[in-house]
């Protein structure tokens, strides 16, 4: 099993340099206990045992002052490497990228005074608009004089990340302005693209003379195109960037998720310092979206939404399936806990985007036939195995016939989101006269507590109810056993509301009445299977029976209709 794991870290923000100041004191009660959070989750979580690889999706200072950088590693990133059991970091396991705060902006040359026909060059594009609005951008970056002067404000972090990780990264991207790196783990291939986000930052200033980035940033779609050869080559394919898409210019933010989606299976950001998973589909390709959180904004935070967070990724590369683990702070306990907020028990499961055209498109067309058939029904988690079990009973009494039935379904509901199973128990409007008329004292129908799972009732109407059992993340089991009366001569659907990869059916009807089975939505006629047919005493397996489809769909199964004899 070719299993990779990850720990992704954001948003640092050093800027307290003085050991004696309140606000140093709070980050470093942070910090160590998020290395006793770590070190902790590696060591109880058997999926976590291992990390591969770090990765920091920017913000390592607050101005990118060389202070900030060396109190950055002394209080983060060099006990960080005991915590993760590294010896040392390299470009193998350490993946930087720059945020805005890694952007010395003093360097950032807005006003005409300031500028030589490099600057005038980079404003004009930076305020272009139109049609040629991209192939200026792409000029720009792949103009060497340009993109090196792009890159200037980020000579402290450049220095940073070169003395963290050793002088052959820098020899290897001497413009620091994207990179790819292909490691290889377990039998498996991974690449790894840094992307810039954060170069065209500080250049719009508000009416309030603030800094407004929303909106406005560039990222150049040749960052990402000009490693689309090693990415295709790569089991698994990771992007990194400082800002989520939704900062990007609105032109760019198109080309810019077209191109990582064609050729990665995630983006890993930081900037909103608001924990959470995006899983994008599009018809270019899907993309698994992860923010980190900020894993120091403050001690107290002044929004609980916005809390200082982290995060571990795991991905098993043959089963194609991953598990993000949130981590948050809680103040109260001076601690790093399971961000349960985020959701259930702080551990979100996901499947793998698969980026092979030809795969992805036949089967988004085929996803897209079935929607237009069964619509909602298509994007429900399916049941993997549905058992029902149906006896009957023929009552005469006081000059009334009914039946009662005994019914009893077993549901293994397949992995998936989370949800509240409904289950939805109908009867005949005219039953409770009917069973006032015969002198039965019964309710129209009643659930068996004892035989079935537990559940809640939320709705209930005049000729029925529904029930809810919650389905967690996981495979799930659950019963629902309940009797019910019915009127004679009567009908019932035995049938599906979902797709179902096992369906069976055992029927026993009553003494006294003759039955008629008839299939519906392509299922077989049972009487032409078997010769000696009973449709009073029947069994229907679906893989012994209609074993020609792997599937049962929505809405097929089998109408059962009784009457008196004779």
């Amino acid at each position: 099993m070719a299993r990779i794991s990850w720990l992704h870290l954001s948003d640092w923000h050093q800027k307290d340099v003085v050991p004696s100041d309140g606000a140093a004191q709070d980050r470093q009660i942070l910090a160590d206990s998020l290395l006793r959070s770590i070190t902790e989750q590696m060591t109880e979580e058997p999926a976590l045992q291992k990390i591969d690889f770090v990765i920091f999706s920017g913000d390592v200072a607050f101005k990118a002052d060389p202070a900030e950088y060396k109190a950055a590693r002394v209080n983060l990133f060099d006990p960080l490497l005991k915590a993760v059991n590294f010896d040392r970091f390299t470009d193998n396991n350490l993946f930087l990228v720059p945020g805005n705060h890694d952007l010395d902006r003093r360097l950032v040359r807005t006003q005409p005074e300031q500028q030589d026909d490099i600057d005038k060059e980079i404003d004009r594009v930076f305020w272009g608009k139109g049609t040629t609005f991209r192939r200026d951008v792409n000029k720009l970056f792949s103009d060497a004089a340009s993109r090196a002067r792009l890159m200037e404000p980020f000579a402290n972090f450049n220095k940073f990340r070169e003395g963290i990780l050793g002088t052959k990264a820098r020899k290897k991207e001497p413009d620091q302005i994207s990179y790819f790196k292909r490691l290889e783990k377990d039998g498996a291939s991974i690449g790894v693209i840094g992307i810039n986000s954060a170069a065209f930052c500080a250049r719009n200033i508000n009416g309030r003379k603030d800094i407004d980035d929303l909106g406005y940033l560039v990222v150049s779609e040749n960052q990402i195109a000009r490693f689309s050869k090693e990415a295709e080559k790569v089991d698994l394919c990771i992007s990194i960037m400082h800002h989520p898409l939704s900062w990007l210019r609105e032109s760019e933010e198109y080309f810019i998720f077209e191109e990582l989606s064609r050729n990665a299976h995630f983006l890993l950001h930081g900037h909103e310092h608001l924990p959470r998973i995006n899983i994008i589909e599009s018809t270019t390709g899907d993309l698994v979206v992860v923010p980190a959180g900020s894993v120091f904004e403050a001690r107290y935070a002044r929004d609980p939404r916005y809390t200082n967070a982290y995060n571990f990724v795991t991905v098993d590369t043959v089963k194609r399936e991953g598990s993000i683990y949130f981590m948050r702070w809680l103040d109260q306990g001076r601690g790093w806990r399971r961000d349960e907020t985020v959701w259930e028990e702080g551990v979100y499961n996901f499947h793998l985007p698969n980026r092979k055209d030809g795969i992805r498109k036949k089967k988004k067309a085929a996803l897209h036939e079935v929607r237009k058939v069964y619509g909602k029904k298509a994007d429900q988690r399916f049941i993997k195995n549905l058992a029902v079990t149906i006896r009957q009973e023929l009552i005469r009494k006081n000059g009334v016939t009914l039946v009662k039935l005994y019914m009893d379904r077993k549901i293994v509901l397949d992995k998936g989101d989370p949800e509240a199973f409904p289950i939805t128990i109908t009867h005949d409007p005219r039953i409770p006269a009917l069973l006032k008329k015969a002198g039965i004292n019964e309710p129209a129908f009643k659930m068996d507590a004892k035989k079935s799972s537990e559940h809640r009732m939320e709705r209930k109407g005049d000729y029925g109810q529904t029930f809810f059992v919650d389905a967690k993340q996981t495979e799930t089991k659950f019963r629902c056993a309940y009797w019910i009366y019915d009127v004679c001569p009567g009908e019932q659907f035995v049938g599906l509301s979902r797709f179902v990869r096992s369906f069976s059916v055992d029927f026993s009807g009553a003494e006294g009445l003759d039955y008629e089975v008839e299939p519906n939505g392509g299922f077989p006629d049972l009487a032409t299977l078997n010769p000696k047919f009973e449709p009073g005493n029947f069994q229907f397996d679906s893989e012994t029976d209609h074993p020609e489809t792997k599937w049962c769909f929505p809405y097929q199964g089998f109408s059962i209709y009784w009457h008196p004899k004779g």
